[in-house]
């Protein structure tokens, strides 16, 4: 029953016990010894019948009526037809020994809740000790919710969540090591978490909606241990890179060689052809207003025709 339930069961009472004080109760002066006095006498009027039916309506109603919003699930099993009956909201009438109503939240909800914190503790791969602060939004799968009401019930259900939450957390943290779980893996670890519950709660009709881990806590000594080796790990990628350079500029430098070599090499091969070739390799060199030139060689080379 929740709170309309008791409210028309209340209501019922309160007309009762008016309409019986009203109606079926009244003055009467009586003597005795010489005195006279008035008292209160119980008489029955017709009166209060139609009082007294209308709360005995309103208490069976409150008693029998279930009524569902539509942001829960109203699971109706009936004993004569040994049958299931789903719906989203609605009212349900309870009938003792032939009905059983069931009422299941809808929403999404989060697991512990909102203001609690929940953490898990369990070892990494490299054997350390590593926190994990979670929530879990999880909600009723309701094509499956027979079976989750055969199996756990729709009380007993969220603390199923728990121990298996914890087990699982801690199957999966054992393959991550304590520095990956601080540093890079805190979302796929999550996001794993959020599989491997899935595909265990999906057998009792529950569905994990995301999962969070909203803090990583590890022993103070530790985080030195880890600040210690990042320091050492960007040392590492920078004399890498510094490498990597002085690599790279060491093939430039052979690059250039080479194709110096072949310069020369061509040049060579092009002098043994033709010796004057030096010649022009000079003046090619001198810029374009130099006009004349003063030369103890006897080669005669005419400026104008070069260009």
């Amino acid at each position: 029953m929740n709170v309309f339930n008791y409210i028309l069961i209340i209501i019922g009472i309160i007309i009762l016990f008016f309409s019986i004080y009203r109606h079926t109760s009244q003055e009467v002066v009586v003597e005795k010894s010489g005195e006279i006095t008035t008292t209160s006498r119980f008489t029955f009027n017709k009166k209060v019948i139609p009082f007294i039916l209308i709360s005995i309506f309103l208490i069976l109603l409150g008693i029998l009526l279930r009524l569902s919003t539509p942001e829960n699930y109203m699971l109706i099993y009936n004993s004569i037809s040994r049958s299931y009956y789903l719906y989203r909201g609605g009212i349900g009438l309870y009938i003792p020994y032939i009905n059983e109503i069931n009422i299941y939240d809808a929403r999404m909800k989060v697991f512990p809740d909102e203001k609690k914190s929940w953490t898990i503790w369990s070892s990494s791969s490299d054997g350390i000790q590593v926190g994990l602060e979670m929530k879990v939004w999880f909600s009723v799968d309701s094509s499956n919710i027979v079976k989750l009401h055969k199996m756990l019930g729709p009380k007993n259900y969220k603390n199923f969540i728990e121990p298996e939450l914890k087990s699982i957390t801690k199957s999966e943290l054992s393959k991550y090591s304590a520095i990956d779980i601080w540093t890079t893996a805190k979302q796929k670890l999550a996001e794993e978490l959020k599989l491997s519950l899935n595909h265990k709660f999906k057998y009792y009709g529950i569905v994990i909606n995301s999962v969070s881990i909203e803090e990583v806590k590890i022993n103070p000594e530790f985080l030195k241990t880890i600040e210690e080796i990042a320091i050492s790990k960007q040392k590492s990628e920078k004399l890498k890179y510094e490498l990597q350079a002085e690599e790279l500029e060491a093939q430039k430098k052979k690059i250039q060689a080479q194709s110096k070599a072949q310069e020369i090499e061509i040049i060579a091969k092009a002098l043994s052809q033709n010796p004057k070739y030096i010649d022009y390799l000079y003046v090619d060199k001198i810029s374009d207003k130099v006009q004349v030139i003063i030369s103890d060689k006897p080669n005669i080379i005419n400026f104008n025709e070069r260009k």
